[in-house]
């Protein structure tokens, strides 16, 4: 793995910043304790900007994350430049990059699919700068009701009729925002691993904060 981090800049307890994983610590406590692994910490004081309600959140989610698949990146650049290795990274921000463009990803998929026939440099290249740009644009809560029923359609079928109420009822919650995102990202991850479905077990939407290699580093 790199040992190479991500530099991030982060206000330690500004107002309004508080973190809504447990309600007891600021964003710069979350930030610190989530995103350790891969992130060294620069102090900075920015200016506070009053955010849409709702949104405010999913932004501060959508920096973090951010964080993780530049590091993601970093750690694809040491094991080699190789159309497989893309096609994988690609593959496996799927639902990620959705969320933000479909479209984007879309294009992004053109690009991969030529993996075979440009020169690594100029592919890692082009593939950069377009995930730079994807990545620098807001998830909202109609892109992600997009995104979790799309993965919610892989496995529909299979639940029984408990199942599929606790996910309606689940998606509802998040949408009206009496939920944060996190609890139906865990109720499909939960079904997904009793359904057994690989591929969405390996998409980094519903494991975006690495922290089950982060806990294996830590053993």
């Amino acid at each position: 793995m790199s040992k190479e981090k991500i530099r991030l800049g982060i206000c330690p307890g500004f107002p309004g910043a508080e973190s809504e994983v447990d309600g007891d610590y600021d964003l710069a406590g979350f930030v610190a304790e989530t995103a350790d692994y891969c992130a060294e910490y620069v102090i900075v004081c920015p200016d506070i900007k009053g955010e849409a309600p709702g949104q405010d959140s999913l932004q501060r989610e959508d920096f973090i994350i951010n964080t993780f698949v530049l590091k993601r990146w970093l750690d694809m650049l040491e094991q080699g430049k190789t159309p497989r290795n893309l096609v994988d990274f690609h593959s496996r921000h799927k639902y990620l990059i959705m969320a933000r463009s479909v479209e984007s990803y879309r294009r992004m998929g053109k690009l991969v699919a030529q993996s075979g026939e440009l020169v690594a440099g100029i592919l890692y290249q082009n593939y950069l700068v377009m995930l730079l740009g994807v990545l620098g644009l807001e998830t909202t809560l109609p892109k992600h009701i997009n995104v979790l029923q799309h993965i919610f359609g892989y496995f529909k079928k299979q639940l029984n009729a408990a199942e599929k109420q606790e996910v309606l009822a689940v998606f509802e919650s998040f949408r009206t925002l009496q939920e944060p995102l996190r609890v139906p990202i865990s109720l499909l991850k939960k079904l997904a691993r009793k359904y057994e479905q690989p591929y969405l077990l390996q998409q980094v939407y519903l494991n975006p904060y690495l922290l089950e290699q982060r806990q294996r580093n830590h053993v």
